[in-house]
């Protein structure tokens, strides 16, 4: 946002200054009738107070025009965005806005002598423009890579396979309800009576959310192998909930193997659990890079707040948990414990997600349950909602881009425009002596691309930098190959030849007496 606002103050000021051979005349009469250099300054105070009081009515009309994509953004009713707080920044930022916009403009013009009033204004070769002109060009192009890289992030974040199928599966908090665990296994079998119901069981808490630690110990040894995310306790179906591929050995015994009386794992551990444990993929990578080469399956393991020892049955995919929230890539562990005991949770599978088949699966809970308020709710929504905040990121910037490469462009007319009148009497003569309209577009191109070139090269390498630190954010990232740059890059460079060398054009076919005479 803090580029917008300098590229569009940067436009600004250009835009005046593309005006200034018809400003300065004005001027140099309202001296010759007694107007001061103050007054002067005053003036195109007053003018831009105008241009920035408009622009403000108008970037109000757009909020009040978007106002559901203005929420959505946000993420907040549009009532609690404008507070007195909201109200007095966005002041600050006009009235800084209103003064670079004056104060450039205002300088030059009060300097401005009476013999402008009566000859040609001539104007010199300003270094400073192509600075305000360079600076826009650099912001531009950091912020369309940073785009770039945006989208790109969040493409890779939302295509990842989760390790799990979670589409047609809806779940219930029973906790949240007050509703016991102890009823799961009378629940599950009413709702695979329905014929819309492919599978249900009960599970400690919902994975998706994220999942705490525990460390895993090598049974009857007090080195820590490693923490992993613990999903606690699931229901035997939990694998045919969510369509969890078993890579090695099996599954939870049916029913479970739990400790026996003459066992104790433990006063911090939870009763009832089985013997048993699954782990991901990612588990058995970790004990292979601490030199583990024996298999994981049959290995016997203590874990922190379960106690142990307990035998690895089975491996399946890795389960990434949450991948939204910047990843968790610590391997996975899910114990197994008697079916009436730790669920707070109920998940259902059906055959086909329709709001019918949620109707009836929610009446037979309820009745099961004795509860009328229980909802069910879609997983999928849940699964999109986690990446609400990086999908606005990535919309915000994209409109800001779009808007930044707009203002680019404008103020890039007006450079070229500026420079074409400043060396008319140059592209007079050239035509005189025969020179074509391509050669003259040639010309005059080269002096903006030694321009454009190490400004859009400064901003692709700052984005790269910036982006870079962003993505360490995050444990899945985006590859960026060296052509996202270099594309990026090269599609701002062409943007502003292409822009340049029409406007070129057009002033090419001007009479050369006119030039001669200017």
């Amino acid at each position: 946002m803090v580029g917008l606002v300098v590229v569009s103050s940067f436009n600004y000021v250009l835009l005046v200054i593309s005006a200034m051979v018809g400003n300065a005349r004005n001027m140099a009469v309202r001296k010759c009738y007694g107007a001061s250099a103050s007054d002067v300054f005053g003036i195109v105070a007053a003018e831009s107070a105008v241009h920035v009081c408009m622009a403000a009515l108008a970037a109000v009309g757009l909020l009040l025009g978007f106002r559901p994509l203005v929420e959505a953004v946000a993420d907040a009713p549009f009532a609690e965005l404008f507070g007195w707080r909201t109200a007095v920044v966005m002041m600050l930022v006009v009235m800084v806005v209103w003064a670079v916009c004056s104060l450039i403009p205002g300088v030059m013009l009060s300097r401005v002598g009476l013999h402008y009033a009566f000859s040609r204004y001539s104007e010199g070769k300003h270094r400073w423009k192509g600075v305000l002109l360079w600076a826009q060009m650099a912001v531009a192009s950091f912020c369309i890579v940073f785009a770039v890289v945006s989208a790109l992030q969040y493409r890779t974040m939302s295509d990842m396979s989760l390790g799990y199928d979670y589409d047609n599966v809806a779940y219930v908090s029973l906790v949240d309800y007050g509703v016991g665990s102890s009823c799961v296994p009378e629940v599950s079998e009413a709702l695979d009576s329905l014929p819309c119901v492919d599978s249900s069981c009960g599970v400690f808490d919902m994975f998706i959310w994220g999942v705490s630690g525990n460390n895993v110990f090598r049974s009857g040894h007090s080195d820590v192998f490693f923490n992993v995310a613990d999903l606690y306790f699931v229901g035997n179906r939990f694998r045919d909930v969510f369509r969890l591929r078993l890579v090695e050995g099996r599954w939870f015994s049916d029913p479970p193997l739990l400790f026996d009386g003459s066992h104790s794992p433990g006063s911090d551990t939870y009763t009832g659990q089985s013997r048993e444990v699954v782990v991901t993929r990612r588990f058995v990578q970790k004990m292979r890079e601490m030199g583990w080469t024996e298999p994981c399956v049959g290995l016997q393991i203590d874990v922190s707040g379960h106690g142990g020892p307990f035998e690895v049955v089975g491996v399946i995919d890795d389960i990434r948990t949450p991948l939204a929230t910047y990843g968790d890539n610590r391997p996975c562990i899910l114990f197994n414990a008697d079916p009436r005991m730790y669920n707070n949770v109920l998940l259902v599978r059906f055959r086909e997600l329709t709001p019918d088949a949620i109707a009836q699966a929610t009446d037979v809970i309820r009745r099961s349950t004795g509860n009328d308020a229980l909802v069910l709710t879609v997983c999928a929504d849940i699964v999109y909602g986690l990446y609400n905040d990086h999908r606005n990121f990535r919309n915000t910037f994209a409109a800001a881009s779009v808007l930044i490469i707009l203002l680019t462009v404008a103020a890039l007319v007006g450079y070229v425009r500026n420079e074409v009148s400043r060396r008319s009497v140059e592209i007079a003569v050239r035509r005189i002596s025969g020179a074509t309209t391509g050669l003259i577009v040639r010309l005059l191109l080269a002096h903006l691309l030694v321009l454009a070139v190490p400004a859009v090269a400064v901003g692709c390498v700052a984005a790269a930098v910036a982006s870079d630190q962003w993505l360490a954010l995050f444990v899945y990232r985006a590859h960026l190959s060296p052509l996202v740059f270099v594309g990026c890059a090269a599609a701002v460079i062409l943007l502003v030849a292409v822009v340049a060398a029409v406007c070129i054009r057009q002033a090419s076919f001007s009479n050369p007496a006119s030039g001669l005479r200017n």
